[in-house]
């Protein structure tokens, strides 16, 4: 009773009077005195019964600051996104247009006291996902974290997220398949258990959400004073998409129950949208996991995989709705537990997205600042994508979002944003935040039943437009004889668009026009526009609101009006240029006729606006392209500078140098305790002792090895150096790998090989290569190695996975290089061995400088040799992924076989044959050809070159017969008509022997000396 009397004596928000200096001066020394005699009677001075004049102080304050707002905006006309800048004032109350109503209409309130919420997710919930990489550190530590620090260049994550997979090279059907809410079963079946109405999902929800809240906020700016000076002057509201017209599809599911579908009308398949997908995998997964759901490895990836149910929560609200939330992340120590992956484009790649390629090179190099900064990306995440992330965690119940910003080639940085602080940038307080969402509810349910009362178990697609003027909304219902394209009946029926770039309406279909009207009452006061509530959770927020059905005369142009202005602005660039251009000759054809028409002047205005508005468009994508070449140059610079050198990454105890080829060696010695405080953070840690992370464990290369990230086998292994500053280096590394093979070898002997991600070659020590190639044929056992072994998935991981016991050809391959110059820096040791391999006689009497040179002579004989093998022996496995598969014993067998591009392409990585190689053959080729029958043609060509190096009598000495008949096969172009038979003709001069790697035995190869 105490409360509610005090709240019925504050005054409320619009009907204080305004106050002067002097005024104000009075009332804060009466509100000292009535203190100071509040201490003397021994009351507490802070509360509001002890100084019955500070509720009036506090209004006094709020409604001299209103009035000086609205002073500053009479004489100031901004644009929509400042039109409400202050709290609002008592105005008159918006109606529905009483001219056109339909029936009666009559006014009802909501409070979000009233709209009951309520978790209903399933217990027995498929496993959330846990970032990987040590990213956990991000959601704890506010702000943005650069992957790679700018000025030190030092790394504070590992460098492997650097590099972002592209499109091309990742199989998104190796993933599970997304479902629309009216294609969801288990969706259905949960709406049906709990008695819902509506059932959705938070793609489909979101922007319709998002309409209703600019109607009962009356399109309330952002919050933006917690940026830099860069952006004062910058637009305090929300984009042209995110207030662009919405439109769902409602499909009836029978039982009483409608889903409701996002419109798709308008939806293209983008870069962005496809590297959302993938990147939210390679930010939860190891890189040994990452790597099997590229292209190349993806046919590991089990079907039950693909079909493994996700993660989601569920909530019911405001009884009739059951609501869907996928689950992306979660980390136990956060408040809300869950949170959501969102990866963020820099705004070069945004503004032409069509031509990401030419803005790969624009960065993020600084923190404040209007253009190539985290400021900018996270001031445009503010006006277009933090309404729709706040609604987005509020129905999943998380706790906020993970943001990585990239240019779809690299990754800049990370940032955890919580829902409180989206809730402080889009309302001012939490409590609003949870308020609208509420109201925002009831309001959408009360309209959804206004329509289902008057077309009952129907399909319907319903677009909400909220008005610019006035706080109002309009609901256009389009029934759907034909069906949605959801529904069984409506998926075969084409989308058809008019002149404007919108879809039209079904044949048969009705339209019918709903308006939306209201206003608020804050502590029994009016408030039309935006207001504020306070973040005590002390103010009544009575929400009310007129919902009525209209009958216009001209309501099918009005209709016609409002979709092609949602085509303009939803299509794309491609699809609104030819709008545009098509608009602006039709324009100037009727000002041909109509000089003096005002209709043709306003139309020629409408399209100078365009013009101008298109001239802006263009010019700052030319500014940013041009900032992207500059940065593309700055980033190549940067990388010869790095060139072969070491990556430095921080750690939590200091700074550790990581060399790109690390030797199984590079930390060895005794861990530290599991109590040390450079564990505190992963929880895997603090519960391991030293005995059980030191234990043997089964090893299986196309998984995660452990539960731990990368960062913490960083920390693991910087535990482990042997004195607490030493950094080793390659001078330190010694091998612990003791058999014959290798007793001699060098720690100057590398191995050069092609990295499946990215194609481009990396470094690895001979010891390390060896003790990878063992762990794959015949595993390992030894605790140490297995250590060692572990140290490698860091750098060497997607190697390791991609790796194969029957890969045993490209192995040898990789140790047998074809440039002169690699033999010179080879260690006697291992040109003993590669001698060995090759069979050469008397080898162990000559000097290092001839052995070289014999070594030398023969490799390019032993890799064609290595290549016929490869036919009989490995091909057969490599293609089909199955060590059991059944060998090729005739060209016609592998000809008959028909493979896909992906196992052709496996097969030319097992001869080692390069991306130029394969370019370099489609650009000479005089004829189309398929890219399946070019990989076959290129693989059929490398072997044609190597076997014709072998005499009958050698080939039986290797224990095969020839493959290709001499004199059905005398040339190499030969070879194409088993692709093509009319293309007898065609003789390729392309030998891709001279293309891969110049192994042809020439004579001038074959007596060249070393230097």
């Amino acid at each position: 009773m105490k409360d509610q009397a005090l709240a019925d004596a504050r005054p409320t928000y619009v009907s204080a009077p305004s106050v002067s200096g002097e005024d104000m001066v009075k009332a804060i020394e009466s509100s000292r005195k009535s203190s100071e005699g509040s201490l003397e009677s021994g009351n507490d001075p802070f509360s509001k019964g002890a100084d019955p004049f500070a509720n009036q102080l506090e209004a006094a304050i709020e409604a001299s600051l209103r009035n000086t707002s609205s002073r500053n905006r009479a004489g100031h006309k901004d644009s929509r996104h400042d039109r409400a800048g202050a709290l609002a004032t008592e105005t008159k109350i918006p109606d529905l247009q009483a001219e056109y109503l339909v029936g009666p209409a009559k006014w009802e309130s909501v409070n979000a006291k009233d709209v009951p919420i309520k978790n209903v997710t399933p217990r027995n919930m498929p496993k959330v996902a846990i970032l990987e990489h040590g990213l956990d550190r991000v959601l704890f530590n506010p702000g943005v974290h650069w992957l790679q620090d700018p000025r030190s260049a030092v790394f504070n994550f590992d460098p492997y997220l650097r590099r972002i997979c592209q499109p091309k090279d990742f199989d998104y059907n190796a993933l599970q398949a997304y479902k629309t809410s009216s294609k969801d079963q288990s969706l259905f079946k949960i709406t049906h258990r709990h008695n819902a109405k509506y059932m959705g999902s938070t793609s489909s929800m979101t922007s319709l959400l998002s309409q209703f809240y600019f109607l009962i906020s009356a399109w309330k700016p952002l919050k933006t004073n917690h940026l830099s000076g860069a952006f004062a002057a910058q637009p305090k509201g929300f984009t042209r998409l995110s207030r662009a017209p919405s439109t769902i599809q409602l499909v009836y599911k029978g039982n009483g129950i409608y889903a409701i579908d996002a419109d798709k009308s308008f939806d293209s398949s983008t870069v962005l949208l496809q590297l959302g997908k993938s990147m939210e995998k390679m930010l939860t997964s190891t890189p040994q996991e990452f790597s099997r759901f590229t292209k190349k490895n993806s046919w590991q990836v089990s079907q039950s995989e693909r079909d493994a149910p996700e993660a989601f929560n569920y909530i019911t609200a405001d009884s009739n709705f059951m609501l869907r939330s996928q689950l992306d992340c979660e980390d136990p120590r956060l408040p809300g537990k869950t949170f959501d992956l969102k990866t963020r484009a820099a705004v070069a790649i945004r503004l032409d997205v069509h031509n990401y390629e030419l803005n790969q090179g624009y960065q993020l190099r600084k923190t404040h600042g209007i253009l190539e900064s985290f400021e900018r990306e996270y001031y445009d995440m503010m006006r277009s994508a933090f309404l729709k992330y706040s609604l987005q965690v509020r129905i999943g119940q998380m706790d906020g979002i993970f943001v990585a910003f990239h240019n779809t080639a690299r990754i800049f940085g990370f940032q955890y944003i919580s829902l409180d602080e989206m809730d402080s940038r889009l309302f001012g307080s939490a409590v609003m935040g949870d308020e609208c969402f509420k109201n925002q509810l009831r309001l959408l349910n009360r309209t959804l039943d206004e329509i289902t009362t008057k077309y009952p178990e129907q399909d319907l697609k319903i677009t909400v437009d909220t008005d610019e003027s006035v706080q109002s909304m309009n609901v256009w219902v389009e029934t759907m004889p034909l069906g949605a394209a959801a529904s069984e009946r409506g998926k075969d029926v084409d989308l058809t668009f008019d002149e404007n770039g919108a879809p039209e309406m079904q044949q048969g279909a009705e339209l019918s026009l709903w308006q939306i009207v209201c206003y608020s009452r804050i502590n029994n006061s009016t408030i039309v526009g935006p207001f504020e509530l306070n973040d005590r959770g002390t103010d009544n927020w009575d929400l009310r609101y007129k919902i009525g059905e209209l009958k216009k005369p001209h309501m099918m142009n009005e209709y016609r009006r409002m979709k092609a202005i949602q085509a303009e602005i939803l299509s794309n660039d491609e699809e609104r240029n030819a709008v545009e251009a098509a608009t602006a000759t039709a324009a100037a054809e009727v000002a041909d006729f109509e000089e003096n028409s005002e209709e043709a002047a306003a139309r020629l205005r409408k399209e100078i606006q365009a013009a101008k508005a298109a001239s802006r468009r263009d010019t700052m994508r030319s500014n940013l392209r041009r900032i992207s070449e500059r940065g593309r140059m700055h980033e190549e610079d940067q990388e010869r500078r790095q060139g072969d050198s070491n990556f430095v990454i921080w750690e939590p105890k200091g700074y550790v140098k990581i060399s790109s080829a690390p030797a199984s060696t590079l930390f060895s010695g005794s861990l530290a305790s599991p109590t040390s405080p450079i564990a505190a953070t992963p929880s895997a840690i603090l519960t391991e002792t030293a005995a059980s992370i030191n234990r043997t464990t089964s090893l299986n290369l196309t998984a995660e090895v452990s539960g731990e990230s990368i960062s913490e086998k960083m920390v693991q292994r910087l535990r482990e150096t042997q004195s607490k500053g030493h950094v080793t280096t390659k001078d330190d590394i010694k091998s612990t790998t003791t058999t014959d093979a290798n007793q001699n070898i060098s720690s100057r002997d590398n191995v050069v090989y092609v990295r499946p991600s990215d194609k481009k070659t990396r470094l690895i020590p001979l010891v390390d290569f060896d003790l990878i190639r063992k762990s794959v044929t015949s595993g390992l056992t030894d605790p140490a190695e297995i250590q060692d072994l572990n140290n490698l998935k860091v750098y060497h991981g997607e190697l390791m996975s991609a790796m194969k016991p029957f890969d045993e050809i490209q192995w040898k391959i990789w140790m047998t290089p074809p440039q002169r110059s690699v033999y010179a820096k080879m260690s006697r040791g291992r040109l003993e061995r590669m001698a060995r391999e090759m069979h050469l006689p008397n080898v162990s009497g000559l000097a290092d400088t001839e052995l070289c040179q014999r070594v030398f002579d023969q490799s390019p004989v032993f890799r064609c040799q290595l290549a016929v093998d490869y036919f009989y022996g490995h091909l057969h496995r490599v293609m089909t992924g199955q060590a059991d598969a059944k060998p090729f014993r005739s060209l016609d067998e592998f000809v008959a076989m028909d493979p896909t591009e992906e196992q052709l392409e496996r097969a030319l990585d097992g001869l080692s044959i390069n991306q130029k190689a394969v370019d370099t053959f489609f650009k000479k080729m005089d004829k189309p050809i398929s890219k399946a029958d070019g990989l076959k043609t290129i693989l059929l060509k490398k072997l044609y070159a190597s076997e014709r190096l072998f005499t009958e009598k050698e080939l039986r000495a290797f224990g095969y017969t020839r493959i290709f008949d001499t004199k059905k096969f005398p040339f190499q172009g030969d070879l194409m008509t088993l692709l093509r038979p009319s293309a007898t003709d065609e003789k390729s001069q392309l030998d891709i022997d001279h293309v891969q790697e110049n192994t042809s035995l020439s004579s001038d190869t074959m007596g060249a000396k070393l230097p």
